[in-house]
C-alpha cells in the first residue's frame, strides 16, 4: 500500500489475508488475516486465524501484534491471547 503521507510513501495499514507454515514442519499452511494500523512506522493489529492444534484446533483464534517497519523490513511480535495456551506448542 502506498501512501503519500508518509516519510517513505509507505504504509501497512489495513486488513491484509495471508498465510504462515513452520519450516521442517509436514503441516498445511495456516491461513490468517490481519488488520495493521500504521502510525511514524511503528505497527499495532490483531490477527485471526484458525486453530490447528489441542483445544483451539477448529477454533477461530486471536492475537495481538507489535512492531515496527524500517523502509521495506518489518519486525513484529505476535502474541496470542492465551485462551488456547496449546495452540502455539
Amino acid at each position: 500500500m502506498i501512501n503519500p503521507d508518509t516519510a517513505d510513501g509507505l504504509d501497512l495499514s489495513g486488513t491484509w489475508h495471508g498465510q504462515y507454515n513452520y519450516q521442517g514442519r509436514k503441516k498445511d499452511p495456516v491461513p490468517f488475516v490481519a488488520h495493521l494500523a500504521e502510525g511514524d512506522s511503528w505497527l499495532t493489529g490483531v490477527i485471526t486465524e484458525v486453530g490447528t492444534v489441542g483445544t483451539a484446533k477448529g477454533i477461530e483464534i486471536e492475537a495481538t501484534v507489535d512492531g515496527r517497519r524500517a523502509g521495506r523490513s518489518i519486525i513484529f511480535l505476535k502474541l496470542y491471547n492465551g485462551a488456547h495456551r496449546d495452540t502455539i506448542l
